[in-house]
């Protein structure tokens, strides 16, 4: 199993086709019942073993850049910010209003 499948060997791709494919069910609405309770379960198993291999994926790119940061700092012996994000002397970028632009809120991200 490589680390892009889960226990149940479904890569992230292949749970969110069948997830939209339960949802165009569901919305469909010509399930029994029992059909559509089914269907909800099932998609409700599938959404949460996306937002863990979501969740995996942001920790693994979260540690990439924090390595990144480390090794580039660690060579050049700065000890604070980096040019990635910053200014040249390393220190953090600033927004119009003064604060960090490392401050600004990242819950748009894809993850």
């Amino acid at each position: 199993m490589g680390p892009e499948e889960s226990r149940d060997g479904l890569t992230f791709e292949q749970a969110f086709t069948r997830l939209e494919e339960v949802v165009r069910q569901l919305e469909g609405g010509q399930q029994s019942l029992d059909r559509a309770i089914e269907l909800y379960e099932e998609g409700m198993k599938l959404s949460r073993h996306c937002d863990a291999m979501l969740q995996h994926a942001q920790l693994r790119v979260s540690k990439l850049q924090s390595d990144m940061n480390s090794s580039s700092q660690a060579g050049r012996g700065v000890s604070g910010g980096s040019p990635m994000y910053g200014t040249s002397d390393g220190s953090p970028a600033s927004t119009a209003d003064g604060s960090s632009a490392l401050d600004d809120d990242q819950s748009n991200l894809p993850w």
